[in-house]
């Protein structure tokens, strides 16, 4: 930890939230931890950076900004944005409908303090709803969850997480609820911007393989997710599309990374299973990604898995 002690950049992508920026920012700017507040718009076509820039102007350690186009360029790049123009040791995001608790960093900070390895901290968001129909879209597309939590609802050990948040086997992290060393993502590098839903948990499992994550409050919340009639993540039709993508996209990443063939061969059964490819069996499967991606062949996976498809279930 820095000279300056444990300080959080807070980054707050924005677009078209007019109706709740400010019931944001008023939910960070008083916690002792939070070092600056980067208030981003992405391309808002209502209100918003009008707002954002009052804010700016009224909040002394809030920071507004734009892309350079001023134009939509999704939620990915905006966060990898305040990233780049953060000053603080410490990052973490809030959405700009979602809200902050007062002990939104008290553990994180603990736990950096004590833990000189620690280079992700996550904790507990529970929904809160402000519409009728924003619940009822929840709960039609989620699986039900213990007092509608984001949570991993079990302590497991850094090694444990990956597989832990692969097979979502103890719950999920939400992204107002992860606290991130600044220095984190030269291991994983940024969110990827080809992906319009999911980048986030692309990018908690890529922190999962490569640093030390730590299980903050995951009992007790740490902060709000709202859910109301605009959320995002109520386009069903593109939240599976980007979620199929995502898990493309990652396991072509997890390819180039030196990960033993156990956890790629796990990658690759969920991303069967999340492209419906369990209608095909393995062998069915696997040749439909190797035409898909030839370049495959080039990877130690590739033949491992030939032999264990071909030589060994065959024995």
């Amino acid at each position: 930890m820095s000279e300056l002690g444990f300080k959080v950049s807070v980054i707050i992508p924005v677009f078209n939230a007019e109706g709740f920026i400010r019931r944001t920012v008023n939910s960070v700017i008083n916690l002792n931890d939070v070092g600056e507040i980067l208030i981003i718009d992405d391309g808002s076509t209502d209100n918003s950076s009008v707002i954002c820039t009052e804010i700016a102007n009224e909040v002394e350690m809030a920071r507004f900004f734009q892309h350079n186009d001023k134009k939509n360029h999704g939620i990915a790049a905006t966060r990898n944005l305040g990233i780049k123009l953060s000053n603080c040791e410490y990052i973490s995001f809030l959405d700009a409908d979602d809200l902050y608790l007062p002990n939104r960093f008290k553990e994180d900070k603990l736990i950096f303090e004590n833990n000189s390895d620690a280079e992700v901290v996550y904790g507990c968001c529970e929904n809160i709803f402000l519409t009728e129909k924003g619940e009822n879209e929840y709960k039609t597309r989620h699986v039900y969850r213990p007092n509608n939590r984001y949570t991993i609802d079990k302590r497991v050990s850094s090694k444990e997480l990956f597989h832990t948040l692969l097979f979502g086997e103890h719950g999920q992290i939400h992204t107002s609820a992860i606290t991130i060393k600044k220095s984190a993502f030269t291991k994983t590098g940024m969110f990827n911007t080809k992906l319009y839903f999911t980048d986030d948990t692309d990018m908690w499992f890529k922190l999962s393989l490569k640093t030390i994550m730590l299980a903050g409050s995951i009992a007790e919340p740490i902060s709000l997710r709202s859910m109301h009639d605009n959320n995002i993540t109520n386009d069903k039709a593109n939240r599976e599309k980007y979620t199929v993508k995502m898990y493309y996209s990652f396991f072509k990443w997890a390819l180039n990374q030196k990960l033993s063939f156990s956890c790629l061969h796990n990658i690759f059964m969920v991303l069967k299973w999340k492209s419906k490819g369990y209608n095909y069996n393995d062998n069915v499967f696997f040749w439909f990604y190797f035409t898909v991606n030839p370049f495959i062949m080039f990877n130690i996976f590739f033949w491992k898995k030939l032999h264990l498809l071909y030589f060994v279930r065959n024995k």
